[in-house]
């Protein structure tokens, strides 16, 4: 298994370095796969059985980057916000219980926010490539700090009903680990320096630059919370097999759910608005 694990990454993360290097279209098509995966695993989690649902569920997550940059990114929000309100109804008629509802219909809308966020984030106005590397590397930095600290440390458990391997001292490790990638970021000029830790225009010092990290380490860890506690309702043990030795997409890019529209949205304020 660990063979299989270490096999995918070396597949999967060179082609995803270019994608974010290059941006564009490079980077859209990205996206557009995760979307289409993730829309996918959605399915089965929502038990749709229709192949055309299905199918519609999906292409929403594709198109919404492609039209991005094919057609502009205001398009991009109609189609995102059109997409929520079909994905609302998917999930109303398709999942009887309440609580399943809830969380099923809250992973797509904050998938299909993470991606317009992603997309804006990337973008010159936004930050660009060093941003993206920067948002990258922190929830790399959590998830890495979090597994190391919970496995060594141990101790009480973060949520032991949703997720029994999480811990107090896991979460404390990755907020440790984001806080040292954002002062990495800071006082690396090469990495993007204040260009990446303001957002485009931090102005606020190596404060800020511990701030914003540790902001996106319990952010991360919420996604990842979120994802777990709807898996156990669905009574799944990953949300799909679509990347071997991994379980699915969304097992791997859950923390970008809940980190990359804040950091979107902290940028844009960040650049008063414009």
């Amino acid at each position: 298994m660990l063979k299989i694990r270490f096999l995918s990454v070396l597949i999967i993360v060179p082609p995803v370095l270019v994608a974010v290097w290059f941006g564009g279209l490079a980077f859209a098509i990205l996206l557009a796969f995760i979307g289409g995966g993730i829309g996918y695993e959605l399915s089965r989690m929502a038990s749709i059985k229709s192949r055309f649902r299905s199918g519609v569920i999906i292409s929403i997550g594709t198109s919404i980057p492609l039209i991005a940059v094919f057609v502009g990114i205001q398009a991009a929000l109609v189609m995102t916000i059109l997409g929520t309100v079909i994905w609302f109804f998917m999930i109303y008629f398709n999942v009887s219980k309440p609580g399943d509802r809830l969380g099923i219909f809250a992973i797509g809308f904050l998938s299909l926010l993470a991606i317009l966020s992603l997309i804006l984030l990337r973008s010159a106005e936004f930050g660009g490539i060093a941003i993206t590397i920067y948002l990258i590397a922190v929830i790399a930095g959590v998830d890495s700090g979090a597994y190391f600290a919970g496995r060594s440390i141990g101790g009480p458990k973060l949520a032991p009903s949703i997720s029994p391997n999480k811990t107090w001292a896991g979460l404390a490790g990755g907020t440790i680990a984001a806080g040292f990638v954002g002062l990495l970021f800071f006082y690396a000029p090469a990495l993007g320096g204040n260009e990446v830790i303001v957002l485009g225009a931090f102005d606020s010092g190596v404060v800020g630059a511990l701030a914003i990290s540790c902001i996106i380490a319990p952010l991360a860890q919420s996604g990842d919370l979120m994802e777990s506690w709807v898996k156990r309702r669905r009574r799944l043990k990953d949300s799909g097999n679509l990347i071997p030795g991994h379980g699915g997409i969304l097992d791997r890019v859950d923390g970008y759910l809940t980190a990359a529209p804040v950091v979107a949205l902290i940028a844009y304020c960040m650049r008063g608005g414009a």
